[in-house]
């Protein structure tokens, strides 16, 4: 099963690999974009423009939906609006560079990709996210 990369919204172009966002993903993943676009789901919570109430919606939506999967699902959330809107769902608060595994579905929470978050100029960060997905999948650490 497809990993579900989870992003704020389309502006900017949302989670594609032909954006910034989406060709720093490629580079922390370390997959090309065909591989990128082969490998991983992508979705945004809200359309253009960011709505809580709408993003804590989609975000029960995509947890009901992987309830329902067989085996486990795996969720990538990018950013602290986004995990807060998981989070504000699941009744928890979940950190930036972590994993959890919530019964069903595991979970890692990374920095939001896009070029305004200076997080992702530390390679200690890139080396931590990739750390955190493989610790996601099962793979430790």
């Amino acid at each position: 099963m497809r990993p579900l990369l989870v992003g704020e919204s389309y502006r900017g172009g949302g989670l594609s690999p032909e954006t910034a966002s989406g060709r720093r993903l490629c580079l922390v993943l370390r997959v090309s974009p065909d591989e990128y676009l082969e490998e991983y789901g992508r979705m945004n919570l809200c359309g253009l423009e960011w709505d809580a109430a709408d993003a804590r919606r989609a975000a029960g939506l995509v947890l009901l939906n992987a309830a329902y999967r067989t085996g486990s699902s795996d969720l990538v959330l990018f950013g602290r609006r986004v995990a807060d809107s998981f989070g504000w769902v699941m009744g928890v608060g979940l950190d930036l560079l972590a994993a959890y595994h919530c019964g069903f579905v595991h979970i890692a929470v990374l920095p939001h990709p896009s070029g305004r978050c200076r997080l992702w100029s530390d390679r200690r960060t890139v080396r931590r996210a990739r750390r955190v997905l493989r610790d996601m999948r099962g793979g430790g650490g």
